[in-house]
């Protein structure tokens, strides 16, 4: 890998894979607890972006950063 510095000039650095782990087909017994729950995950995802992205049009938003950061805080 060939990197430019400034002040030394061309500068190469060599890197190497030492754990290289082959890759690897799932099989369906190995997902099945975790498919119903990353399928309502993603689509829940995509819905709440959509109605994020909604309600950002309709409503003017105003975020006062200092104050959600402290409310935040308190929680802690």
């Amino acid at each position: 890998m060939k990197v430019v510095d400034p002040e030394k000039g061309d500068q190469y650095a060599i890197i190497k894979c030492a754990h290289i782990r082959p890759e690897k087909q799932l099989l369906f017994d190995d997902v099945k607890n975790s498919i119903a729950k990353d399928y309502r995950n993603h689509h829940k995802e995509k819905l709440m972006n959509k109605v994020k992205e909604q309600l950002w049009k309709k409503y003017d938003v105003k975020i006062y950063e200092n104050i959600l950061s402290n409310k935040l805080e308190l929680i802690k």
